[in-house]
């Protein structure tokens, strides 16, 4: 509530006496909307701490959905990694295969884009135990201007996307990623 003081002279005719009074004023307009502001603060408080037993699923959800995307991600660079580079450490390709297939096993909802990546992962496998040279195991991406490094990016895009969509209720690069499935079942095809 917000008060002041104010001053007035008083002045009656009759007794010629000059009286000076002091009071309090309030501005009673001014209560009102004070309560009203701590009114929608206490209500926008409550609305937020009855949402959270309702947000708090969803937002783990999205967490682990996050977290298979992620581990797919760091798998797919670790096998695209040792299988241009191999440094004798088959188990290494092996359990991450391994571990993309569990998920796909575990948390697939499109079975064409999950069978995919695992024909491509086995495919990978299959020539990373047969050859120890990089370059024999990356002949199959080659082009005609032998370019290996497009061919061979795009290849493990495909895998690594068609994982994603395979888990994904609402994968929204379909379009693109048909398009490099069909180029890399080529490439599996040489």
């Amino acid at each position: 509530m917000n008060i002041s003081s104010v001053n007035y002279n008083n002045s009656n005719y009759k007794q010629n006496n000059i009286h000076r009074i002091k009071q309090n004023v309030s501005f009673s307009g001014v209560k009102p909307a004070i309560k009203n502001q701590q009114a929608k603060e206490c209500a926008k408080g409550l609305a937020e701490i009855l949402l959270l037993p309702l947000l708090v699923p969803l937002a783990l959800f999205l967490g682990l959905f996050n977290r298979k995307n992620d581990s797919i991600d760091s798998s797919m660079k670790m096998i695209a990694g040792e299988y241009m580079n191999h440094l004798g450490r088959i188990e290494f390709f092996q359990t991450e295969v391994e571990r993309i297939n569990r998920i796909l096993d575990k948390h697939s909802v499109n079975d064409e884009y999950s069978q995919f990546a695992k024909d491509a992962l086995a495919f990978l496998q299959a020539r990373f135990e047969a050859f120890n040279d990089s370059e024999e195991r990356l002949e199959p991406f080659e082009d005609e201007n032998m370019e290996i490094k497009r061919n061979w990016l795009i290849f493990i895009d495909a895998i690594n996307e068609s994982a994603k969509a395979a888990i994904s209720k609402n994968y929204k690069d379909i379009d693109k990623l048909n398009k490099n499935i069909q180029l890399a079942r080529e490439m599996m095809q040489k």
